[in-house]
């Protein structure tokens, strides 16, 4: 690929400076470039509501010259301009966005010619290892899941201990998205990783903070280079008198004047954060309804993932940019 700067036509790949990358898109028109989020000078280092959109040539340029993708010898077999153009329509509102695995490089190259490619990978690499988050991957688990032996011989031996097959499963699956998080996020082989069991039973390794949870049949992983916390729960109605005990008088106070459609997910949201507030704990135990619910710090979302609503929540100081990826395991 050779970029020269010239007028983009209709089907283009284009690009214009952002920083020390490139921001990447679709050319449609002057008013219509299709690219997987804002460029960076507009939305700075957050990552959290990254989606597939539409803006006009200015915007997506910031102030910066564009640059054309012309084809060269040995470049992939593009296609058309009309399917480049609506494969990147199509996908208008997609999420999922990672810096390293689901770019706007990526996203670009894939409407282009199908495949997947980042000319400018160790850049984005190098980037992304300044950048302090809290990277959060949930999965479901998915029907004859073949397994294999985990990187961590403790963490295989305490599964084998379980007698119960639904928690059995969900354990194995969830130390599983961990290895997988571990490498999509620090680049980590969990088998490098030195893993080991707290008297209080918290797991904890010596490359970064981790917190674990799972919940009918889906799994959660939260990492970070500080305390983390994370907490998923399916939402069930049925569960509702249960959960009331979670709550202070005051929040009790407040839930009670609630519409009735209102309640639910307002105890399972506040199951989840006292939760994830837990596990940013070293403690073995406590009284859920004694502790407060501090929304500064506790970044909490609800998923539709299969046919279930979940309530996610992740105790951090970095709210403000935390990111959600869903994965699926295989």
């Amino acid at each position: 690929m050779v970029w020269q700067l010239k007028e983009p036509a209709f089907g283009d790949i284009i690009k214009a400076k952002a920083g020390i990358l490139y921001h990447f898109g679709i050319f449609a028109s002057e008013n219509e470039v299709i690219q997987f989020g804002l460029s960076p000078l507009l939305r700075g280092a957050s990552f959290q509501g990254v989606k597939v959109l539409s803006t006009n040539l200015e915007t997506f340029a910031c102030g910066n010259p564009v640059e054309v993708g012309v084809p060269s010898e040995g470049d992939l077999v593009r296609f058309t301009p009309q399917k480049t153009v609506e494969i990147a329509r199509s996908r208008i509102g997609e999420e999922g966005y990672h810096i390293l695995y689901n770019n706007c490089e990526q996203f670009a190259y894939e409407c282009l010619c199908g495949q997947r490619y980042c000319s400018q990978m160790e850049s984005v690499r190098d980037l992304f290892k300044g950048l302090t988050g809290v990277d959060v991957y949930v999965a479901l688990i998915p029907e004859g899941l073949e397994k294999e032996e985990l990187s961590s011989p403790l963490r295989q031996a305490e599964i084998d201990g379980v007698s119960n097959p639904q928690v059995k499963l969900e354990k194995y699956c969830v130390w599983k998205l961990l290895e997988r998080a571990l490498k999509k996020s620090y680049a980590l082989n969990a088998k490098n990783v030195t893993f080991k069991k707290l008297e209080t039973g918290k797991w904890v390794c010596d490359r970064c903070e981790f917190s674990l949870s799972h919940s009918k049949n889906a799994v959660c992983v939260a990492l970070s280079k500080s305390p983390v916390g994370v907490d998923i729960e399916a939402i069930n109605p049925t569960k509702v008198n249960a959960l009331e005990k979670v709550l202070t008088e005051s929040e009790l106070s407040r839930y009670e004047k609630l519409d009735e459609s209102e309640k639910v997910n307002f105890l399972f949201n506040a199951w989840t954060k006292k939760e994830s507030l837990f596990k940013t704990k070293n403690k073995s135990s406590f009284s859920i309804n004694e502790l407060k619910v501090l929304n500064g710090n506790v970044y909490q979302k609800t998923l539709t993932l299969g046919e279930s609503d979940y309530s996610l929540s992740v105790a951090t100081d970095l709210t403000d940019k935390v990111r959600v990826f869903v994965e699926e395991l295989n």
